[in-house]
């Protein structure tokens, strides 16, 4: 049996008080599928010209996207109160990873500015930093865990607070890959600040609906879960929508490898 290391129980610690019931929200999700025929075809050009080094892989095309694409829909990654939407000056992006028997975090900032070779190194930068053990979210909750916990969950009790944490060390807007532990899809919780989370499943060959039969596509399954409070339906449907063709028609992503 693996026992559980020193940082394990650390980030389940921070897991627990992370997702306070109190905080939990009214969720819904909704679900669309990504036909990544094309997708696939132009990752498999950039990594032919990039070599063995830092792989082009499924998920930074579809964290990539994700960013770009929520641009247009700023609400998403703004905060909640309680009573209103706090819009956040930039986009934050956080990518849970597996590591040991917990999961940590890459947090990167403006993902949406940077062109997607950039993008791909700062992943591979700050995956590193986490498998050595020097990720600049471990530091942080390693700080956090030294403050007793009547102090931290009094700070954390004002909604301002909250968001500034957000803002600062966590992100705004949680992407997630179910698909890379094997799961074939899922939703993720969320907790108030946050508006919404995004989850991707495994991509799978799927039989698609065509004139005079079906033929079988590879689709990446996209599951959202959000607050109904401060967003309806509509919106995140057209989020998920402009998503699905980027996905499908992904060449603005692969300008800079291509």
């Amino acid at each position: 049996m693996q026992e559980l290391t020193e940082a394990d129980r650390m980030f389940r610690t921070f897991q627990i008080q992370k997702f306070d019931t109190k905080r939990l929200i009214p969720a819904v999700s909704m679900s669309v599928s990504a036909d990544v025929t094309k997708l696939m075809e132009l990752r498999k050009q950039a990594n032919e010209r990039r070599g063995k080094e830092r792989r082009v892989t499924v998920t930074h095309v579809a964290l990539k996207a994700a960013c770009d694409t929520i641009m247009d829909f700023p609400v998403l990654y703004s905060s909640f109160n309680g009573k209103r939407v706090v819009e956040n000056p930039e986009l934050v992006l956080n990518v849970p990873v597996d590591v040991e028997s917990h999961v940590e975090y890459l947090v990167i900032r403006d993902p949406a500015s940077m062109t997607f070779a950039e993008f791909i190194d700062v992943c591979y930068d700050e995956l590193e930093k986490i498998q050595r053990g020097e990720g600049e979210f471990r530091k942080k909750v390693e700080f956090i865990v030294k403050v007793p916990f009547f102090i931290r969950k009094l700070v954390m009790k004002f909604p301002s607070q909250q968001i500034k944490f957000l803002r600062k060390h966590y992100g705004n807007f949680v992407v997630s890959n179910f698909g890379s532990i094997g799961a074939d899809a899922g939703t993720l919780a969320s907790a108030q600040p946050m508006i919404a989370v995004l989850c991707m499943g495994r991509i799978a060959s799927t039989p698609v609906e065509k004139e005079g039969g079906y033929e079988f596509k590879p689709m990446l399954p996209l599951a959202m879960t959000f607050d109904h409070r401060p967003v309806d339906g509509g919106y995140v449907g057209r989020y998920l929508a402009a998503l699905k063709a980027l996905l499908e028609a992904p060449e603005p992503v692969f300008e800079s490898v291509l």
